[in-house]
C-alpha cells in the first residue's frame, strides 16, 4: 500500500478514516500537532499544513479546502452534545474543549 488513500474508496471516507481519534486534554498552547503525517510540515495542526498535503488523499486544493470547512463547522456545531450522548459530563467537555477551538489553524503556518 503506497498511503492510506489506497485503503478506502473515496476522499471522504479516507479523511473520515484517519480521523478517527479521540481528543484528549491539550498541552501545547502555541503549536498544535496532529497525530498523523498529514501534509508538508507533518503533525502541524494548521489549514494550510492539511490543504498542502490534498494529494496525498487523491484530492484538489479546493475539496481539500472544502472538505475541512465542512468539518469544522460540524464539529464545533456538536462536539458538546456528542460528548453528552455518549456519556460524558459537562466536566469532561470543559477539560477536552480546547482541543475543538484552535484558533491558530486558520493563521499561515512559518516553515523554518
Amino acid at each position: 500500500m503506497q498511503n492510506a488513500a489506497d485503503a478506502v474508496p473515496g476522499p471522504m471516507d479516507c479523511w473520515l478514516a484517519l480521523y478517527d481519534l479521540t481528543p484528549h486534554p491539550v498541552i501545547g498552547v502555541e503549536r498544535r500537532d496532529l497525530a498523523l503525517d498529514c501534509g508538508p510540515l507533518g503533525r502541524v495542526a494548521r489549514r494550510d499544513n492539511l490543504v498542502g498535503g490534498a494529494s496525498r488523499f487523491g484530492m484538489e486544493t479546493e475539496q481539500a479546502n472544502g472538505i475541512i470547512g465542512e468539518m469544522k463547522h460540524t464539529v464545533a456545531q456538536h462536539w458538546r452534545a456528542e460528548i453528552c450522548r455518549h456519556g460524558g459530563t459537562l466536566g469532561d467537555g470543559a477539560l477536552v474543549e480546547p482541543a475543538f477551538g484552535y484558533p491558530d489553524f486558520e493563521y499561515p503556518t512559518e516553515r523554518t
